[in-house]
């Protein structure tokens, strides 16, 4: 077993415990073998978890280089295939990486906005998503993670998988920025059209 799944299995465990969490959508989960992103709003601290718990496959997250300067925490996030960015500094790194790994058949998990929502609302997308989608004609995989606070009891995630996103939808032609922009904000409406739910188990 991979240290990644067998993280994976402790967080399932450890989960629960934490919060209730609902999951609507995830049949729809691309082949097992095709390279693919995913993009999610990202609210909290457990929106990984909350992701990959439900993804059958390995997931590639991009993350700030800060979380690597702990030598440990870097080294545990390296086998948990974490992509280290350092934001503000240009990504041609990490996007590379992430390029490879989708063109190699992996799965790579981006959050648009680029840092967490401190108020649960969707910032503005950039374009990191786009680029790679763009390198590697990949679909992409939208994901709504909406988290509520309930008094007495633990928080409610809910966690939906929308349609998948074809690159021909996308409209990209020549990978120019406003392109890449159009098709940011694309996918950041997807994402918004899964966060509207009314479940209050």
């Amino acid at each position: 077993m991979s240290f990644y799944n067998f993280a994976r299995n402790i967080a399932t465990w450890l989960l629960p415990m934490i919060c209730k969490v609902e999951y609507l959508g995830f049949e729809r989960q691309p082949h097992p073998e095709e390279g693919y992103i995913i993009c999610s709003n990202h609210v909290s601290n457990l929106d990984v978890i909350l992701i990959a718990r439900k993804i059958q496959r390995e997931i590639h997250f991009l993350g700030k280089i800060e979380l690597f300067k702990n030598r440990l925490l870097g080294l545990a996030l390296k086998k948990l295939n974490v992509i280290p960015v350092n934001r503000g500094k240009g990504n041609a790194t990490p996007l590379g990486a992430a390029i490879k790994v989708v063109n190699n058949g992996g799965v790579v998990g981006i959050f648009p906005e680029g840092t967490r929502s401190k108020d649960g609302k969707l910032g503005h997308p950039k374009s990191g998503a786009l680029v790679v989608a763009s390198a590697s004609k990949a679909n992409i995989l939208p994901i709504g993670i909406t988290i509520k606070a309930r008094r007495l009891r633990r928080p409610l995630a809910f966690v939906k998988c929308g349609a998948l996103i074809h690159f021909e939808d996308l409209m990209i032609t020549e990978g120019a920025r406003e392109e890449l922009k159009q098709g940011a904000n694309y996918v950041m409406n997807k994402i918004s059209e899964l966060l509207t739910h009314t479940s209050e188990v």
